[in-house]
């Protein structure tokens, strides 16, 4: 009797702790839960992608390629060496003769300028009554001074009487007081074929803008612009002062409307985004435009379109996933979020203080996308 006493007893007790187990795996699942709170932070979008832009509308976006041929030429200055060498100034003097009868001046006849700076003829010259004759003169000393404005010279042989008589005028400053080595260089060759190439593409841009429509733009930096020849009139290392550059450009410049561009742009940032990021700024002046092909048969081109904007985390993303999350410890948490664009600052709290881990229950499971 007593073994049967003590076996009911331990099978009271066994049940009685299984009824105690359970119930202790039922009370810590129905009172545990998680909480977590994201803090979105502000994401970076960008769209890349190809569209074509045609003279029919049925096919990309409408626009037109016109073909514009540009040349010219131009002189450019070289920067010279060195500080210089002192030389003589040399300019050309117009001379009259007010007198009435023909003046004839020597090689060698002075001319002094209004500050008292002698200039030599190197030649014979005759100056006919009520007549003028152009002729050049050198500075009697080297130096910059001889570099003078233009201005009224005086003939100090003639004497007073005949200043305002018979007389020099220059219409341009002298020049060669002071002599430099020049030396062209390959940079200074680059930037004048640089200068003149932008020179044109301005006039053939300038030229297309003539024959826009209403609501149409140029896309500059789509169109396309080909050398079709040049030449240079010095070579790097020539003694030069200045050299000149020759060009023809081939100019394909792309017109459509850019309003209508963006807005694809936009659709595209949006569909991006998804179910994930909602768009909370665009930046209109972020949209670019690439010529990657032109078909100069078809009349169309493909064009690489870039926009940015930035995006913001949606309280229904995919990110809240409570399936991916159960059984996670706090910092499993954290550096799973820490992972995913778009998460800032991440807080976790469970409950009650035994719980270690997300609970298997969806419902036991509270996630908060703050805005």
């Amino acid at each position: 009797m007593d073994r049967s006493v003590s076996l009911y007893r331990q099978l009271a007790l066994t049940f009685a702790g299984l009824t105690l187990v359970v119930i202790v795996v039922v009370l810590y699942i129905s009172v545990s839960y998680a909480s977590i709170t994201i803090r979105p932070k502000e994401t970076e979008l960008s769209v890349d992608f190809i569209e074509t832009v045609s003279l029919s509308e049925k096919e990309g976006v409408a626009g037109r390629v016109l073909e514009i041929n540009s040349s010219d030429s131009k002189k450019f200055e070289s920067a010279p060496g060195g500080s210089g060498a002192d030389d003589f100034a040399t300019g050309t003097l117009t001379v009259y003769n007010k007198s009435s009868s023909d003046q004839i001046l020597v090689p060698k006849t002075r001319f002094a300028s209004s500050g008292g700076l002698i200039f030599r003829t190197n030649r014979r010259i005759l100056v006919p009554k009520g007549g003028t004759v152009e002729v050049e003169v050198v500075a009697d000393d080297k130096g910059e001074k001889g570099n003078v404005s233009p201005g009224m010279f005086s003939v100090p042989g003639l004497g007073k009487p005949f200043e305002n008589i018979i007389y020099g005028q220059s219409s341009e400053a002298f020049s060669g007081g002071k002599k430099f080595v020049y030396s062209v260089t390959e940079q200074e060759i680059a930037s004048a074929k640089a200068t003149l190439q932008k020179d044109l593409e301005d006039l053939a841009f300038q030229q297309a803008g003539s024959a826009l429509e209403v609501g149409e733009s140029i896309l500059r930096e789509a169109s396309w612009v080909l050398v079709e020849s040049e030449s240079v009139s010095a070579a790097s290392g020539d003694n030069k002062s200045n050299f000149e550059v020759a060009m023809k450009v081939r100019v394909q410049v792309l017109i459509s409307n850019p309003v209508k561009i963006a807005e694809l742009a936009k659709k595209e940032l949006y569909r991006q985004a998804g179910t994930d990021m909602e768009v909370i700024g665009i930046n209109s002046d972020s949209l670019t435009f690439k010529l990657e092909k032109y078909d100069p048969v078809a009349k169309s081109a493909q064009i690489k379109i870039s926009m940015a904007a930035k995006g913001i985390l949606k309280g229904t993303s995919a990110l809240v996933d409570k399936e991916a999350i159960k059984g996670k410890s706090r910092q499993e948490l954290i550096d799973y979020f820490a992972s995913k664009p778009g998460v800032g600052e991440v807080t976790v709290e469970f409950s009650p203080f035994w719980v270690r881990s997300v609970p298997s229950m969806d419902d036991h499971i509270y996630i908060v996308v703050q805005k």
